[in-house]
C-alpha cells in the first residue's frame, strides 16, 4: 500500500465516493416514487460519466508516472537521471562510458 502514488489514492477515493453517491441517488429516486425508467436513465447516465472521468484520471495517472529503469546489478527500479544505484552503488556513468 505504501507504493501507491498520490494520484492512485485520488482515483481510489473518487471511485469510493462515486459508488456512495450512485447508491444514494438510486435510493433517493426510488424513495421519491420514481419509476424503473427514471432509475435506469439515472444509472446509465451516471455510469457513462463515471467511465469518462475514470478514463481521464487513468490517462493523467500514466502521464504523470516517473520514468524508471532497472539496475543491471541488483534489479531494483531506479529513476532515470540517477547515476548511482541507491541499493548496490552500481555506477551507471561508468557503464555508459565503457
Amino acid at each position: 500500500m505504501k507504493n501507491i502514488r498520490p494520484m492512485g489514492w485520488l482515483i481510489i477515493a473518487f471511485n469510493a465516493y462515486y459508488l456512495y453517491a450512485f447508491s444514494k441517488g438510486v435510493v433517493e429516486i426510488s424513495a421519491e416514487g420514481g419509476g424503473d425508467t427514471a432509475i435506469g436513465i439515472y444509472a446509465l447516465f451516471s455510469l457513462f460519466v463515471w467511465a469518462v472521468i475514470n478514463i481521464i484520471l487513468y490517462i493523467l495517472f500514466k502521464v504523470t508516472a516517473k520514468k524508471k529503469r532497472e539496475c543491471p546489478a541488483c534489479g531494483v527500479k531506479v529513476p532515470v537521471g540517477v547515476t548511482v544505484c541507491h541499493k548496490c552503488s552500481f555506477d551507471f556513468k561508468k557503464q555508459a562510458g565503457a
